[in-house]
């Protein structure tokens, strides 16, 4: 309904007759978001650029019953933003024609609670779902991150050890290097000395004995 015409001119009126004869008290359909994997569907999709609003209407618009009620006369009022009126004259003028078609203040008001009943019913499913992504995508992450890091853990610790363990290898190939070049010094001055004994008695065998 396009009440800017109501504004701007009176027999505009009229125009509410296009809709169907309100119905006592409607009772808008609870509808969430369509369990869980609707939910982040929605989350998904509205995630990126953050229009929820958007989002919520169109679900508030969904369970919408024929004829005119609460999510009708906000949309009326919500047309007239941008013209000269306060928010009081934006009411007034837009209730007549619902007034009219038998939508009382009270009718108004109770279509609006259910509304919210609505709106209730949406943040209940979509906190459940949010919940089950926390559990399935986020906490499943967590785990497997401290996993990982508990591994890294392990291998820091290993490497530690392997560590320690190359040093002592090192140290000890060391002691081991050492301890041959003492043993070929030694055998080599022995080796050395033996080899002049042996010399010095050929040396004496050609010298003294004719």
């Amino acid at each position: 309904m396009n009440l800017k015409s109501l504004f701007v001119k009176e027999d505009g009126i009229d125009k509410a007759k296009v809709k169907e004869e309100v119905k006592p008290s409607p009772q808008p359909k609870v509808v969430a978001f369509g369990g869980t994997a609707g939910a982040m569907q929605q989350i998904q999709a509205v995630g990126a650029t953050g229009n929820y609003e958007q989002t919520i209407n169109e679900e508030l618009h969904k369970v919408d019953q024929p004829g005119l009620d609460f999510l009708e006369f906000t949309d009326a009022v919500n047309e007239l933003n941008g013209q000269p009126l306060s928010e009081l004259q934006k009411y007034q003028v837009t209730f007549p024609t619902y007034l009219k078609s038998g939508v009382t203040k009270d009718k108004l008001i109770e279509s609006g609670k259910k509304y919210l009943e609505v709106l209730n019913h949406l943040a209940t499913d979509f906190e459940a779902s949010l919940q089950n992504e926390q559990n399935t995508s986020v906490q499943t992450k967590r785990e497997l991150a401290a996993e990982i890091l508990k591994k890294n853990e392990e291998l820091s610790r290993q490497m530690q050890e392997n560590a320690a363990k190359a040093q002592q290898l090192t140290v000890d190939a060391n002691t081991a290097e050492n301890q041959l070049a003492t043993e070929a010094q030694a055998f080599n001055i022995a080796l050395n000395n033996k080899r002049a004994v042996l010399e010095s008695h050929i040396n004496n065998i050609q010298t003294f004995l004719k």
